[in-house]
């Protein structure tokens, strides 16, 4: 019997307006509830990370972005699972959001990120922005 953890492929969004960061929080009832995160979803299989970032951010937000470029990957591991966080930088917009899987979601100043709960698969690549 293998001992073989699950990794799922997911997308974000990795969002910077005027010295300021676009982040969403996850919605109670969920897990990692209460934490901050990119938005963006789960790649199903033989999808495009970038078609899969599209969808789920129209599914999340009803908004369309305009991605940018490839920003960076990630790998964290869970108990029982690990997440490979695919993120490319991209522009919103619009202010227009709707939450649909979120339970806020808005801009932070960069000096203001280390204050907030991140979810850990995303605190690599929030470290990161902090310097572009």
């Amino acid at each position: 019997m293998s001992n073989t953890i699950e990794i799922i492929k997911v997308s974000c969004a990795i969002c910077v307006n005027n010295n300021r960061v676009f982040l969403a929080k996850r919605s109670k009832g969920k897990h990692l509830e209460g934490f901050w995160e990119f938005p963006g979803g789960k790649i199903e299989n033989y999808e495009d990370p970038k078609d899969a970032l599209v969808r789920e951010i129209k599914e999340e937000l009803e908004i369309k972005i305009e991605i940018l470029h490839y920003f960076g990957s990630n790998t964290y591991s869970y108990d029982n699972k690990s997440i490979e966080l695919i993120s490319f930088l991209c522009n919103i917009n619009t202010d227009l959001i709707k939450l649909n899987a979120h339970d806020e979601a808005g801009w932070f100043n960069k000096s203001e990120l280390s204050k907030i709960k991140i979810a850990p698969a995303d605190i690599p690549l929030l470290e990161k922005i902090k310097f572009y």
